[in-house]
Protein backbone atom coordinates (compact mmCIF):
# COMPACT_ATOMS: atom_id res chain seq x y z
CA UNK A 1 0.00 0.00 0.00
CA UNK A 2 2.80 2.32 0.93
CA UNK A 3 4.63 1.42 -2.28
CA UNK A 4 1.55 2.21 -4.35
CA UNK A 5 1.09 5.57 -2.68
CA UNK A 6 4.74 6.30 -3.22
CA UNK A 7 4.48 5.47 -6.92
CA UNK A 8 1.40 7.63 -7.28
CA UNK A 9 3.20 10.51 -5.60
CA UNK A 10 6.13 10.17 -7.95
CA UNK A 11 3.80 10.14 -10.97
CA UNK A 12 1.98 13.24 -9.74
CA UNK A 13 5.25 15.06 -9.22
CA UNK A 14 6.40 14.05 -12.72
CA UNK A 15 3.15 15.25 -14.25
CA UNK A 16 3.41 18.57 -12.43
CA UNK A 17 7.00 19.02 -13.56
CA UNK A 18 6.07 18.10 -17.15
CA UNK A 19 3.11 20.46 -17.10
CA UNK A 20 5.33 23.23 -15.79
CA UNK A 21 7.88 22.55 -18.50
CA UNK A 22 5.18 22.61 -21.20
CA UNK A 23 3.77 25.86 -19.86
CA UNK A 24 7.25 27.40 -19.74
CA UNK A 25 7.97 26.28 -23.33
CA UNK A 26 4.58 27.52 -24.51
CA UNK A 27 5.08 30.89 -22.81
CA UNK A 28 8.53 31.19 -24.31
CA UNK A 29 7.29 30.19 -27.77
CA UNK A 30 4.37 32.61 -27.52
CA UNK A 31 6.72 35.42 -26.54
CA UNK A 32 9.03 34.54 -29.43
CA UNK A 33 6.13 34.55 -31.88
CA UNK A 34 4.91 37.83 -30.45
CA UNK A 35 8.36 39.35 -30.95
CA UNK A 36 8.54 38.04 -34.53
CA UNK A 37 5.08 39.39 -35.29
CA UNK A 38 5.97 42.76 -33.81
CA UNK A 39 9.19 42.87 -35.83
CA UNK A 40 7.31 41.93 -39.01
CA UNK A 41 4.70 44.62 -38.36
CA UNK A 42 7.40 47.21 -37.71
CA UNK A 43 9.24 46.17 -40.90
CA UNK A 44 6.04 46.38 -42.94
CA UNK A 45 5.25 49.78 -41.44
CA UNK A 46 8.76 51.04 -42.20
CA UNK A 47 8.54 49.69 -45.74
CA UNK A 48 5.11 51.26 -46.22
CA UNK A 49 6.40 54.64 -44.99
CA UNK A 50 9.40 54.41 -47.32
CA UNK A 51 7.20 53.48 -50.27
CA UNK A 52 4.74 56.26 -49.47
CA UNK A 53 7.61 58.74 -49.40
CA UNK A 54 9.04 57.58 -52.71
CA UNK A 55 5.62 57.39 -54.32
CA UNK A 56 4.86 60.95 -53.27
CA UNK A 57 8.26 62.19 -54.49
CA UNK A 58 7.97 60.55 -57.91
CA UNK A 59 4.25 60.98 -58.49
CA UNK A 60 3.03 57.40 -58.12
CA UNK A 61 -0.53 57.01 -56.83
CA UNK A 62 -1.12 54.19 -54.30
CA UNK A 63 -4.83 53.70 -53.72
CA UNK A 64 -4.49 50.73 -51.38
CA UNK A 65 -1.90 51.42 -48.72
CA UNK A 66 -1.48 47.73 -47.99
CA UNK A 67 -0.77 46.90 -51.60
CA UNK A 68 3.00 47.02 -51.28
CA UNK A 69 3.57 44.74 -54.26
CA UNK A 70 1.87 47.10 -56.68
CA UNK A 71 3.69 50.10 -55.26
CA UNK A 72 7.05 48.38 -55.56
CA UNK A 73 6.19 47.37 -59.12
CA UNK A 74 5.31 50.96 -59.99
CA UNK A 75 8.51 52.28 -58.47
CA UNK A 76 10.53 49.62 -60.25
CA UNK A 77 9.07 50.65 -63.61
CA UNK A 78 9.97 54.27 -62.89
CA UNK A 79 13.49 53.41 -61.80
CA UNK A 80 13.99 51.11 -64.80
CA UNK A 81 13.07 53.95 -67.15
CA UNK A 82 15.36 56.42 -65.38
CA UNK A 83 18.16 53.86 -65.35
CA UNK A 84 17.72 53.25 -69.08
CA UNK A 85 17.76 57.00 -69.80
CA UNK A 86 20.91 57.46 -67.73
CA UNK A 87 22.61 54.57 -69.49
CA UNK A 88 21.22 55.10 -73.00
CA UNK A 89 23.90 55.53 -75.65
CA UNK A 90 22.91 57.35 -78.84
CA UNK A 91 24.50 55.79 -81.91
CA UNK A 92 26.02 58.32 -84.34
CA UNK A 93 25.88 55.75 -87.14
CA UNK A 94 22.14 55.32 -86.69
CA UNK A 95 21.64 59.08 -86.99
CA UNK A 96 23.86 59.29 -90.09
CA UNK A 97 22.03 56.42 -91.79
CA UNK A 98 18.65 58.05 -91.23
CA UNK A 99 19.75 61.52 -92.32
CA UNK A 100 19.87 60.32 -95.92
CA UNK A 101 16.15 59.56 -95.68
CA UNK A 102 15.20 63.17 -94.92
CA UNK A 103 16.97 64.91 -97.80
CA UNK A 104 13.73 66.22 -99.32
CA UNK A 105 12.39 67.37 -95.95
CA UNK A 106 15.53 69.41 -95.35
CA UNK A 107 15.09 71.61 -98.43
CA UNK A 108 13.12 74.74 -99.27
CA UNK A 109 11.68 75.45 -102.71
CA UNK A 110 11.40 78.79 -104.46
CA UNK A 111 9.10 79.11 -107.46
CA UNK A 112 9.65 81.72 -110.13
CA UNK A 113 8.55 82.87 -113.56
CA UNK A 114 11.04 84.80 -115.67
CA UNK A 115 11.56 86.03 -119.21
CA UNK A 116 14.51 85.36 -121.47
CA UNK A 117 15.19 87.84 -124.26
CA UNK A 118 17.22 87.62 -127.43
CA UNK A 119 17.56 90.84 -129.39
CA UNK A 120 19.61 91.26 -132.56
CA UNK A 121 19.31 94.60 -134.33
CA UNK A 122 20.35 93.22 -137.71
CA UNK A 123 23.27 92.86 -140.08
CA UNK A 124 25.15 96.02 -141.06
CA UNK A 125 26.30 97.07 -144.48
CA UNK A 126 30.02 96.50 -144.70
CA UNK A 127 32.00 99.57 -143.63
CA UNK A 128 28.90 101.39 -142.35
CA UNK A 129 26.58 101.53 -139.35
CA UNK A 130 23.56 101.04 -141.56
CA UNK A 131 21.37 98.03 -140.67
CA UNK A 132 20.18 95.90 -143.51
CA UNK A 133 16.37 95.69 -143.43
CA UNK A 134 14.72 92.43 -142.42
CA UNK A 135 17.86 91.02 -140.83
CA UNK A 136 16.98 91.80 -137.22
CA UNK A 137 15.63 89.18 -134.81
CA UNK A 138 13.83 89.53 -131.49
CA UNK A 139 12.63 86.57 -129.43
CA UNK A 140 11.29 86.56 -125.88
CA UNK A 141 10.08 83.53 -123.94
CA UNK A 142 8.82 83.03 -120.39
CA UNK A 143 9.12 79.89 -118.27
CA UNK A 144 8.34 78.68 -114.76
CA UNK A 145 11.13 77.26 -112.65
CA UNK A 146 11.88 75.88 -109.20
CA UNK A 147 14.97 76.51 -107.11
CA UNK A 148 15.72 74.10 -104.26
CA UNK A 149 18.07 75.16 -101.48
CA UNK A 150 19.42 73.27 -98.51
CA UNK A 151 22.51 71.55 -97.22
CA UNK A 152 24.36 68.62 -98.73
CA UNK A 153 23.40 65.96 -96.18
CA UNK A 154 26.25 63.72 -97.31
CA UNK A 155 28.61 66.27 -95.77
CA UNK A 156 26.90 66.25 -92.35
CA UNK A 157 29.04 64.75 -89.58
CA UNK A 158 27.66 63.46 -86.28
CA UNK A 159 29.68 63.32 -83.04
CA UNK A 160 28.28 61.86 -79.79
CA UNK A 161 29.74 62.72 -76.39
CA UNK A 162 28.19 60.06 -74.15
CA UNK A 163 29.62 61.50 -70.93
CA UNK A 164 28.16 64.96 -71.54
CA UNK A 165 25.05 63.53 -73.22
CA UNK A 166 25.60 65.81 -76.21
CA UNK A 167 25.24 65.31 -79.97
CA UNK A 168 27.28 67.68 -82.13
CA UNK A 169 26.00 68.06 -85.69
CA UNK A 170 28.59 69.56 -88.03
CA UNK A 171 26.80 71.05 -91.03
CA UNK A 172 28.03 72.74 -94.20
CA UNK A 173 26.51 76.03 -95.27
CA UNK A 174 23.24 75.95 -97.18
CA UNK A 175 23.47 76.27 -100.94
CA UNK A 176 21.41 76.02 -104.11
CA UNK A 177 20.91 72.32 -104.71
CA UNK A 178 18.96 72.42 -107.95
CA UNK A 179 17.33 74.78 -110.44
CA UNK A 180 14.87 73.19 -112.83
CA UNK A 181 12.68 74.68 -115.58
CA UNK A 182 9.20 73.42 -116.35
CA UNK A 183 9.27 72.86 -120.11
CA UNK A 184 5.49 72.66 -120.26
CA UNK A 185 5.28 76.24 -118.99
CA UNK A 186 7.15 77.65 -122.02
CA UNK A 187 5.40 80.64 -123.55
CA UNK A 188 6.62 82.59 -126.56
CA UNK A 189 6.08 86.27 -125.83
CA UNK A 190 7.79 87.65 -128.94
CA UNK A 191 8.84 85.77 -132.02
CA UNK A 192 10.13 88.19 -134.62
CA UNK A 193 12.82 86.26 -136.41
CA UNK A 194 14.43 87.19 -139.65
CA UNK A 195 14.61 84.50 -142.24
CA UNK A 196 18.28 85.41 -142.44
CA UNK A 197 18.97 85.24 -138.71
CA UNK A 198 16.90 82.58 -137.03
CA UNK A 199 17.77 81.49 -133.50
CA UNK A 200 20.25 78.65 -133.23
CA UNK A 201 19.94 75.89 -130.60
CA UNK A 202 22.69 77.57 -128.59
CA UNK A 203 20.75 80.83 -128.59
CA UNK A 204 17.63 78.99 -127.42
CA UNK A 205 19.70 77.48 -124.59
CA UNK A 206 20.97 80.95 -123.73
CA UNK A 207 17.38 82.14 -123.23
CA UNK A 208 16.89 79.32 -120.71
CA UNK A 209 20.13 80.20 -118.92
CA UNK A 210 18.92 83.78 -118.57
CA UNK A 211 15.67 82.61 -117.00
CA UNK A 212 17.44 80.24 -114.58
CA UNK A 213 20.07 82.81 -113.56
CA UNK A 214 17.33 85.33 -112.78
CA UNK A 215 15.56 82.63 -110.76
CA UNK A 216 18.62 81.97 -108.58
CA UNK A 217 19.20 85.69 -108.10
CA UNK A 218 15.64 86.32 -106.95
CA UNK A 219 15.71 83.21 -104.74
CA UNK A 220 18.83 84.40 -102.92
CA UNK A 221 17.23 87.79 -102.34
CA UNK A 222 14.36 86.00 -100.62
CA UNK A 223 16.76 84.63 -97.92
CA UNK A 224 16.21 81.09 -99.13
CA UNK A 225 19.72 80.03 -98.03
CA UNK A 226 19.22 81.22 -94.47
CA UNK A 227 15.76 79.69 -94.29
CA UNK A 228 16.90 76.35 -95.71
CA UNK A 229 19.76 76.19 -93.20
CA UNK A 230 17.32 76.69 -90.34
CA UNK A 231 14.98 74.15 -91.88
CA UNK A 232 17.76 71.56 -92.06
CA UNK A 233 18.58 72.11 -88.38
CA UNK A 234 14.94 71.70 -87.42
CA UNK A 235 14.55 68.46 -89.37
CA UNK A 236 17.79 66.95 -88.02
CA UNK A 237 16.89 67.93 -84.45
CA UNK A 238 13.46 66.31 -84.82
CA UNK A 239 15.10 63.19 -86.27
CA UNK A 240 17.50 62.84 -83.32
CA UNK A 241 14.71 63.47 -80.81
CA UNK A 242 12.58 60.78 -82.46
CA UNK A 243 15.46 58.27 -82.31
CA UNK A 244 16.09 58.82 -78.59
CA UNK A 245 12.44 59.41 -77.62
CA UNK A 246 11.72 57.83 -74.25
CA UNK A 247 15.25 56.42 -74.05
CA UNK A 248 17.69 59.31 -73.78
CA UNK A 249 17.99 63.03 -73.36
CA UNK A 250 21.00 64.05 -75.43
CA UNK A 251 21.39 67.76 -76.13
CA UNK A 252 21.72 68.66 -79.83
CA UNK A 253 24.34 71.27 -80.80
CA UNK A 254 24.98 72.54 -84.33
CA UNK A 255 28.40 73.67 -85.55
CA UNK A 256 29.89 74.60 -88.91
CA UNK A 257 31.48 71.72 -90.80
Amino acid sequence: MKDTAKKIGIIVIAVVIAAGAVMFWHRKKTESLRQELKAAQEAELAMQEAIDGLAEEYGIEIREKSDIGKAISGLKDKFDKWFQRDNYILDAREISSKIAEISELATIEYQYNNVGLHFYKGDKLPGTELVIPYTGTTVAISMDGTVKAGIDLSEVRIECDHEKKCVTVRMPEAKILSNELNEESLKVCIDDQSIFNRLSQEQHNELRRQIKDKGVESAKKSDILKLSGERAKQVIRELIDSIQKGKGDYEVVFKAA
